[in-house]
């Protein structure tokens, strides 16, 4: 199970900070290291790669490092290059380049902006450019690329560049995993939630907390369902199975490593918020309730055959349109997954976690509800009705 004797492992991103603990490009490194594969990385500094290298050659296994600037794609041609040369293909891509700084849109400098455009996101564009062409004169490969929980919803400190690019690593990796798709090449993202990793400490620094780092610990650990962080190996665990072989049907999906904190009810609902939404996924609408004054805005999403769905009269408070419907909600189901629901969202009462009643789940809740109390149109959700 999970082998991947024989298969070439390119990792961009395998150092860390300090020698305690491990990080998570390092925990898969060693991890795919010790399912068989034959290790290649490109990082920013070799000394900080060390405690990787020793790892997997104390096990019998083999790791190479080129010093690699990873926003450079002269630097990532050359490193690509290099591994090619030595075994011949790339068989799996690991990208673990991020950093987070803060700052909202007001306070970033527009020097820090691009920075994190260039470090998260760039990064990973520039390893597929160079990587995937050579994946599919293979007929095979698999690539998996970090992102991060910050990258679906706002985890309570302001780092608007690093939401941004972990939101836009998802997307692409969805939008690419398609392309690739039909050459033998797959495309995951794995999500990890609040990591316990080396690099906690640097965001320690950045993002103080009174009480000091131990006390910016408990505060992660209570913001987990788990009740703890998850680490390093966690995440390396779920990377594993994403570019093994028995994960062959999957693609363009998200490998959530959180601790449940994607679904936190803290996440969707705040209490200030004054609007409940009724989310009628059977005929893809969304409605707006006013809580006091019952009045409704009812987010049409256009049906596949072109016809707008019809108003949801429930007398102002509860309802659903009794239209059983096939729907698919992108990146949360399964993509070979249609389900029938003609479901409605529970009413959101004082901040509690509600629920979807019938097929679909949390992750559809989590999507369908605009938790920022904005009055948009809901588009794009579902991909459609059949």
């Amino acid at each position: 199970m999970l082998d991947l004797k024989g298969k070439v492992a390119l990792v961009i991103g395998l150092g860390q900070s300090g020698t305690e603990g491990w990080g998570i490009g390092a925990a898969c490194a060693v991890l795919f290291a010790r399912q068989g594969a034959v290790i290649f990385g490109g990082n920013r500094t070799i000394a900080s790669t060390l405690k990787t290298r020793e790892a997997i050659e104390a096990e019998g296994g083999q790791c190479d490092v080129v010093a690699t600037d990873a926003t450079s794609s002269e630097s990532v041609k050359a490193l690509v290059d290099a591994c090619v040369a030595k075994h011949g293909r790339v068989d799996i891509l690991l990208t673990n380049v991020g950093q987070s700084q803060p700052g909202d849109a007001a306070t970033m400098s527009e020097e820090v902006w691009d920075s994190q455009m260039d470090i998260n996101l760039k990064s990973v564009y520039l390893a597929c450019h160079h990587v995937l062409p050579l994946m599919e004169k293979q007929g095979s490969g698999s690539v998996v690329c970090v992102s991060s929980i910050a990258g679906m919803r706002y985890i309570g400190k302001p780092q608007v560049a690093y939401n941004t690019t972990k939101a836009a690593i998802m997307q692409f990796v969805k939008a690419t995993a398609v392309v690739y798709a039909p050459k033998g090449v797959r495309l995951n993202t794995v999500v990890p939630g609040l990591m316990d990793t080396p690099y906690t400490k640097s965001l320690a620094q950045r993002f103080p907390a009174a009480g000091g780092y131990e006390e910016f610990c408990k505060t992660r650990d209570g913001q987990v369902p788990m009740g703890k962080m998850g680490d390093a190996w966690d995440v390396a665990n779920a990377a594993l199975f994403l570019v093994s072989d028995e994960a062959s049907p999957v693609l363009g999906e998200l490998g959530d490593a959180d601790g449940g904190k994607g679904h936190a009810a803290a996440d969707l609902v705040r209490r200030r918020h004054n609007l409940e939404r009724l989310a009628d996924l059977g005929g893809a609408q969304v409605t707006d309730v006013h809580v006091h004054t019952g009045a409704r805005r009812l987010a049409q999403i256009p049906r596949r055959d072109g016809q707008a769905g019809g108003e949801v009269d429930d007398g102002g408070r509860h309802g659903a349109v009794e239209r059983p419907s096939t729907v698919h909600v992108v990146g949360f189901q399964h993509k070979s997954r249609r389900r029938t629901a003609t479901s409605r969202v529970d009413e959101l009462d004082r901040g509690e976690q509600k629920r979807v009643d019938g097929a679909v789940g949390e992750e559809a809740v989590d999507d369908a509800l605009d938790v920022g109390g904005s009055r948009r149109r809901y588009r794009g959700f579902f991909r459609g009705l059949h």
